[in-house]
């Protein structure tokens, strides 16, 4: 890439962001002619190119003299006037080299809009006094006397940059990890806790895990749409009622497995073919224009004007949106949009028509922990282990030096085991008989249960539930981080409600089934294991140490 009479060898990735995403957000911003726009952030200005093409697009009008954008780095500064010059510019936008989280922006609640992508994560931190004093996002500690700001994640920061940048009524659209918006940890329920006390929430939308992955972030995230009050409400509690959009985007139009994002297409469902539109090109397969539609089209327009100030009337059913109160009433103040979304609301809906259970009515949580002996043989499950086959799992024999740290939970016959990792949404195991001996110990992978006393009539039922796309929609939708770990806790677990079964004979078949699954004879690879150990033992070849073990 040349600039001038410089040469740069650079990795665009790390200042990339899809241009879809780009384009959604500012959709649903809606920047209009005549207002500043700024982002503190702005890498290669992607944010300001989008805002720039959308309003050429809907007002037929130039706002590049309305563009600021910021960044810390040099580098990303010349890629940005450069990505604005390919994309029509003429060096009407300013921006320039600037520390946002250090230096007060130039027409500091000012602004219109902002927009960001900002650098995130758990390990991207504030650490400088100066800066930190800046936010009111910063805790502090008392030492001699005296009090100290500690450090701060970067992207919490900024979300009350952009904030604070824009005037009261501004409109933000700002980039966020999931676990910002779900998290049930003291720092982001303080984080959700001020931002719905300093704005109101449009629109939250949820982007699939490795949309950003070219940029470096495998975490999934979501794009969060926000007007600024003009006044802080000192209470929730005193907050005016109004809805919020909540969408997903499923499919983005890319491979979200490779890491070269290769392009994926629309294909006639019968024979393959890629489809073709009017003028005979490629459809991606991706959902943006559907959601963009259902946020256009849901309720919390008539919340927020702007939305759709402009724009043609979307051809969509009615788009989906909840009430903030919901929100509010609830203690942990989530705006993860898997929780709330259509989907989601409507599993539920449909559970409690018919005749269904909760799941803590008939299992509660359990506590024991293992403290290992060096020398003792222990039987352990590991989740990988575990089947979604009707709770079937694999425990494999080791010593208690060989156990990993995350082995320890110590399963007694009829335990359940339920994962709790958003990866692994659906597995469970019910522990078997083999139990007995304290020896069958589970990953803490997986949430421990043991039935509740009298409850025994009800596990066919609750088996019956856990081996429905029921559970797994509401295990995923529960679960709250970042990334393919993200996790559902034992609390959430036991909210989970679950269709019951009304034929006998398939209640007959699943206690037989669970009768089987306690004394080991659902995986055939333990059947022939134990067969063989008692027939043929020196064929009994013990399972690989490891998976990278080669043969």
């Amino acid at each position: 890439m040349y600039f001038g009479r410089f040469h740069y060898r650079v990795d665009l990735g790390q200042y990339f962001t899809p241009y879809e995403v780009i384009r959604l957000i500012v959709e649903i911003v809606n920047p209009r002619p005549g207002e500043r726009i700024v982002d503190p952030a702005c890498g290669t200005a992607d944010f300001l190119v989008g805002a720039k093409q959308v309003a050429d697009e809907r007002y037929r009008v130039d706002i590049s003299t309305q563009l600021q954008g910021y960044d810390v780095a040099p580098l990303a500064v010349h890629l940005s006037i450069f990505n604005l010059l390919l994309n029509g510019d003429r060096g009407l936008a300013d921006v320039r080299v600037k520390d946002t989280l250090l230096e007060p922006l130039q027409y500091q609640g000012e602004y219109d809009v902002a927009l960001c992508n900002p650098p995130f994560g758990a390990r991207i931190l504030e650490k400088r006094a100066e800066a930190l004093e800046r936010f009111e996002l910063t805790e502090m500690r008392e030492s001699g006397g005296q009090r100290i700001p500690l450090p701060q994640e970067s992207g919490l920061l900024y979300v009350e940059a952009c904030l604070k940048a824009v005037r009261p009524g501004g409109r933000v659209g700002i980039i966020l990890p999931n676990g910002y918006l779900g998290n049930r940890s003291a720092r982001y329920l303080r984080f959700r806790r001020w931002l719905l006390r300093n704005a109101r929430v449009a629109a939250v939308i949820g982007f699939p895990r490795f949309t950003f992955k070219k940029s470096g972030a495998d975490v999934s995230a979501s794009a969060v749409i926000l007007e600024r009050r003009k006044e802080p409400l000192t209470d929730l509690g005193h907050m005016s009622d109004h809805a919020i959009h909540f969408g997903l985007v499923e499919k983005v139009g890319w491979d979200l497995q490779s890491k070269y994002a290769t392009r994926i297409f629309k294909r006639d469902p019968l024979d393959g073919t890629e489809l073709r539109d009017a003028n005979d090109a490629k459809i991606p397969d991706a959902d943006f224009d559907a959601v963009r539609a259902e946020a256009l089209t849901s309720a919390a327009v008539d919340s927020f004007s702007w939305m759709a100030r402009g724009v043609p009337p979307a051809r969509s059913e009615a788009g989906w949106s909840v009430r903030a109160s919901e929100i509010i009433a609830h203690p942990d103040l989530p705006l993860d949009p898997k929780r709330w979304c259509r989907k989601h609301a409507r599993v539920l809906k449909s559970i409690r028509s018919v005749s269904h259970l909760e799941v803590g009515r008939v299992i509660r949580p359990v506590t024991r922990l293992l403290h290992r002996e060096p020398r003792t043989l222990y039987r352990y499950v590991e989740i990988e282990k575990i089947y979604e086959t009707f709770g079937a799992y694999v425990a494999e024999e080791c010593f208690g030096w060989q156990l990993p740290e995350r082995a320890r939970l110590i399963a007694a016959p009829g335990d359940i085991f339920i994962a709790n990792i958003w990866s692994s949404a659906g597995k469970w195991m019910i522990a078997g008989d083999e139990a007995h001996d304290g020896h069958l110990i589970v990953t803490t992978g997986c949430s421990h249960f043991e039935l509740l006393p009298g409850k025994e009539a009800m596990i066919a039922d609750l088996v019956f539930g856990l081996c429905s796309e029921a559970f797994r929609v509401q295990m995923r939708a529960l679960a709250t981080g970042s990334d393919g770990l993200s996790s559902i806790c034992a609390a959430d677990i036991c909210s989970i409600v679950l269709p019951r079964m009304r034929s006998g004979a398939v209640r007959s078949q699943i206690e037989r089934r669970i009768r089987d699954a306690r004394a080991g004879q659902l995986v055939l690879s333990r059947v022939v294991r134990d067969e063989l150990a008692a027939v043929a033992p020196e064929v009994n070849i013990p399972l690989r140490s490891s998976h990278v073990v080669q043969v």
